[in-house]
C-alpha cells in the first residue's frame, strides 16, 4: 500500500508534535530537529515557520513546518 506524500506529511507532523508539542521554543526545535538555532530563526523571519514573540522568548506553532516538510518529500 502506498501513501501519499501529504498523508507522510501529515504523520510526521504528528510524530513531531508528540515529540515536541504543539508549541515549542527555537532551542528545542532545532535539537529534534538535529538543525542550528540559526536555521531556525531564519525560517521564521523568512515566514516559512510561524512563531510567536512573547518578550525575549519565541514560541514556535510546531504544525506551521507542515510546509517545510511537504517541500522535502
Amino acid at each position: 500500500m502506498k501513501i501519499s506524500e501529504e498523508d507522510l506529511s501529515t504523520e510526521i507532523i504528528e510524530q513531531l508534535v508528540n515529540m515536541v508539542g504543539e508549541f515549542t521554543n527555537v532551542n528545542d526545535l532545532a535539537e529534534t530537529l538535529n538543525v542550528s538555532r540559526t536555521t531556525i530563526s531564519r525560517k521564521i523571519e523568512e515566514g516559512e515557520i510561524v512563531a510567536f514573540h512573547f518578550g525575549s522568548r519565541v514560541i514556535v506553532v510546531t504544525r506551521s513546518l507542515q510546509g517545510i516538510i511537504e517541500k522535502f518529500l
